[in-house]
């Protein structure tokens, strides 16, 4: 136990320091471990993004039939409307 203020300050001072330390380690090694998986997952990413590039054209004709695709559905729903209203008021 600290006998005098001067005693209690420095103990305090001293702990605040320690606590500050212990901090500063946990945060570098949190830092290092984030930086680690990012260094994982960094060469996998860039294989993603080459995988995207070759799928691209792909994607963009599918993309292009599904719109077709669509646009059949409408004009045949849009029929059977009209061919029942015709149905119903004949």
């Amino acid at each position: 136990m600290a006998a005098t203020p001067e005693e209690l300050a420095l103990a305090l001072s001293s702990a605040t320091f320690e606590a500050q330390q212990r901090t500063e380690t946990k945060l570098r090694e949190r830092a290092t471990n984030v930086l680690s998986a990012a260094s994982i997952v960094m060469p996998a990413a860039g294989y993603l993004d080459r995988m995207h590039e070759d799928n691209l054209p792909t994607l963009e004709a599918t993309a292009h039939r599904v719109r077709g695709a669509v646009v059949s559905l409408t004009v045949e729903i849009g029929a059977a409307a009209v061919a029942l209203v015709v149905t119903l008021l004949s």
